[in-house]
């Protein structure tokens, strides 16, 4: 084959490679995050796609107390067009004064394994929301002896979202988590609503609350921003405090979100 013709197969492979790959990349949906706010999104990863999500927060319970979450991660994996995997941990701080002789008191360690998947039960249509239904497991034994339990602790949360406009959006969820240590079913609900500044720029405002064992009512809010660097990653900033004495007072959050091959 002469030099000439193999430099214009060549070249006609590449072009055509790249424009496949482009093709491809735009009828990819756009990246959809479970962060940084705690509404859990009704949109399931790509088929054959990983989505890695991980920060780090920062949470002032009191004065005298503080949770700090170095490492907040979640893997969620395409398996269907309709059901994805997930794979969750997080290395964490409990830190509080000690009143007896001043000097702080830390505990540190990975929390437990928590598996499941996400299945998607319709998409928008009309008044018709787009819908997900989550199920977790956390598994016991799993991490370090500070933060683990002793018993399999399951989790069911229905996540729902509507579209107001181009540029405005509305998100729910309803969860309950069954206690196995105090043999417990425990709730949330979280509504957010989202708002596209621009293109790359988003923002969001959230209302959100748990029942405790003591069957009283943590109630916090939340608002933050989102900044897509590239179409397959994104960067966040958030912030909130609690509503309510049972409430955290105030937390930080920081992050981004990935999604593999771009």
């Amino acid at each position: 084959m002469r030099r000439g013709n193999f430099l214009l197969y060549f070249l006609i492979w590449s072009t055509s490679v790249s424009l496949s790959q482009e093709i491809e990349r735009d009828l990819l949906p756009e990246l959809v995050t479970d962060r940084p706010d705690q509404t859990e999104s009704s949109a399931i990863i790509p088929l054959h796609h990983l989505q890695i999500e991980s920060g780090f927060i920062l949470e002032q319970i009191s004065h005298s107390l503080r949770n700090i979450y170095y490492n907040t991660t979640i893997l969620r994996y395409g398996i269907s067009n309709r059901f994805e995997m997930r794979l969750g941990m997080n290395y964490a701080s409990l830190e509080m004064e000690d009143t007896l002789n001043s000097e702080p008191v830390s505990k540190k360690g990975f929390s437990p394994v928590s598996v499941g998947g996400k299945i998607q039960l319709s998409y928008e249509n009309g008044w018709i929301p787009e819908m997900a239904l989550l199920v977790h497991f956390t598994i016991p034994n799993t991490g370090n002896k500070e933060f683990t339990i002793n018993c399999l602790r399951p989790s069911l949360k229905l996540a729902a979202s509507h579209t107001l406009s181009n540029r405005i959006s509305v998100g729910y969820n309803l969860g309950a988590e069954r206690d196995c240590v105090n043999k417990l079913i425990l709730g949330a609900f979280t509504m957010v609503m989202g708002l596209d500044i621009t293109e790359k720029l988003g923002g969001f405002i959230e209302m959100y609350g748990y029942t405790t064992e003591e069957r009283s009512f943590d109630l916090r809010s939340d608002a933050g921003f989102t900044l897509l660097i590239k179409h397959n990653l994104q960067l966040d900033l958030s912030g909130g405090i609690g509503l309510n004495k049972i409430a955290p007072d105030a937390f930080f959050n920081i992050g981004f979100s990935w999604r593999i091959p771009d």
